[in-house]
């Protein structure tokens, strides 16, 4: 139990620190690229708030809803990949949905051991379906999973394109996921198919109580979990992290520069920056600003 409690805390410290990192990295290039789902109005044809005649004397006008309707299909549906790569899309979609689902299955399994810890369960008519529902959750999450985390990895060994651009650490993720997945799966199929071990354990943990004697195989599960855990924010699959910088400041912001003090600090820190490029043509020794500055 002190595994699971030590994955945990190093997991939300992790992640932490990343969110941060991501907070104080220097402002992005603008993408410019629309449409851009928080224009109000505009959004359906790739519209923009640039049109308006004289428009920064107006008041811009976005949509909340447009973005989250937008984010959530990319998230569920993983639109992005429907339109640029369907056969990879087949794969994806299983394996994503089985990580939201074993989410809403860890929901599930932490409602009902906290129903039994505070000694509301008795066997009562809703605490038996809410068993019902988190097994039958847990059990197409782990086979959406696996099969996803199958098809991904025969995808990236079969498809050429796809295999000159994977790196080890792509495989490596792949397989820790899977053996995550596999090993949850076997101990639901030989030992614990309706879950009530899993449950216990995790009610222990809730109450701060000694653990249950459990099955290698649950034992197994909770230690390749835990590893997982640690292992997470350390590796690009904090992209579920990333996503939201990468949409709402980078991929959609179209703030404009309205002598806005924050924004202008912003970017006299990137002029200020030295340029990093090894082209003949660029002087590396010099700043961003002197670059820019140049008349050739």
């Amino acid at each position: 139990m002190a595994l699971a409690y030590l994955a945990l805390a190093v997991c939300a410290i992790g992640t932490i620190l990343r969110v941060l990192k991501y907070t104080r990295a220097p402002m992005h290039l603008r993408w410019e690229l629309y449409p851009v789902p928080h224009e109000k109005g505009k959004s359906q044809y790739g519209g923009s708030y640039f049109e308006e005649v004289e428009w920064w004397t107006r008041p811009r006008e976005t949509s909340l809803t447009g973005e989250i309707r937008a984010m959530l299909e990319e998230m569920l549906l993983i639109r992005s990949l429907w339109r640029h790569n369907r056969p990879q899309w087949y794969a994806s979609l299983p394996f994503h949905a089985g990580i939201y689902l074993l989410f809403g299955f860890t929901l599930l399994l932490g409602v009902a051991a906290a129903a039994e810890a505070l000694g509301i369960a008795d066997n009562t008519p809703w605490f038996q379906w809410l068993q019902a529902i988190t097994a039958l959750v847990g059990a197409v999450g782990l086979a959406s999973g696996t099969l996803g985390a199958c098809a991904l990895l025969w995808h990236r060994l079969t498809d050429a394109r796809l295999r000159s651009s994977s790196t080890p650490i792509d495989y490596v993720n792949l397989l820790v996921v899977l053996s995550v997945f596999m090993s949850a799966g076997l101990a639901a199929i030989t030992v614990d198919p309706t879950f009530s071990q899993l449950r216990a354990f995790l009610r222990g943990a809730m109450t701060l109580s000694p653990p249950p004697q459990l099955p290698a195989a649950i034992a197994a599960q909770i230690v390749l979990a835990s590893a997982f855990l640690v292992y997470l924010p350390f590796s690009h699959m904090t992209h579920f992290v990333a996503k939201y910088f990468t949409y709402h400041q980078v991929r959609w912001d179209d703030a404009p520069n309205l002598n806005d003090p924050k924004m202008i600090a912003r970017i006299q820190a990137n002029l200020s920056r030295p340029v990093g490029w090894s082209a003949p043509h660029i002087q590396s020794s010099k700043s961003w600003a002197e670059v820019a500055r140049e008349v050739k």
